[in-house]
This record gives C-alpha cells, structure tokens and sequence, in this order.
C-alpha cells in the first residue's frame, strides 16, 4: 500500500525526509546538525524585537496595490492546498529560501503555477508602475 502524503524534505539540508520540526518557526528538518545549524539562523519566539527593513527590502517589497492584485485573485485559490501553505512556511524559514524556491517549483508542478500566477500579478503591477512613471515625465 502506498501513501499519498509525502513527508516534507528537510528545510535545511534540502536532502532527507524531515522527522522533527523547529518550535519556533516549524521549519521541517531530520537531524540535530541540521536543528543546529538552523537554530543559528533564527530568533525565537519570545525574541519581540522589532526588525528594520533595509533598502534591499524597500525595492522588493510589494505595495498595497500588488498586495490587494494578490489578495482578490487565483492566488487565493492555490492557498487552499495545504501542500502549497506547508512549501511557503518551509521556504520563508529556511537558511537557504532561494535554493527552496527552485526546489519548490522543480518539484511540485502545482506551487510552479501557483509561483508564475503570483509572479505575473507583480510583474503586471510593476510595468505598469513604470510605463506610468515614463508617460509623466515625456509630457
């Protein structure tokens, strides 16, 4: 008999099956090195100290507009497979987001779409704010 979960892939390593889960932010992970070498990327719960942002997130960051796009499209509808929520929290925790986002999209078909459906709602809104920008300043 074959089951149709699968366990998550360790958040730190990106190899083996996790078994355990970080208290603090529940990242999967499979070993105590792997537990370890997380613990010194994260803060812990009781950590309240509020985080500034820097200018590289300033450029990143969405605006209200990109955010209401997401918020009221097919976005939502992607958020209701609990596979694609467990992949978001285990790439946001992870030490390595990038190298899980690939991983993410190389191997599960379903979060590649949910990824270029998100993706293309913020390219949208972004040219859009630079055609606006270019039209202004030629008149």
């Amino acid at each position: 008999m074959t089951t149709l979960a699968q366990k998550p892939t360790c958040g730190v390593c990106l190899d083996n099956p996790s078994k355990y889960k970080c208290p603090n932010c529940i990242l999967p992970y499979c070993s105590l090195p792997c537990y370890k070498k997380h613990k010194a990327t994260v803060t812990s719960k009781n950590d309240t100290t509020a985080s500034t942002p820097s200018e590289d997130d300033s450029e990143t960051a969405l605006n209200p507009d990109q955010l209401r796009k997401l918020a009221s499209s097919k976005i939502q509808e992607y958020l209701h497979y609990p596979q694609i929520r467990d992949l978001i929290t285990q790439i946001n925790s992870g030490t390595n987001p990038e190298a899980l986002l690939d991983r993410a999209r190389e191997d599960d078909p379903v979060f590649a779409e949910f990824a270029e459906e998100a993706l293309a709602i913020v390219r949208e809104e972004r040219q859009g704010q630079e055609d606006g920008r270019g039209q202004r300043a030629g008149y």
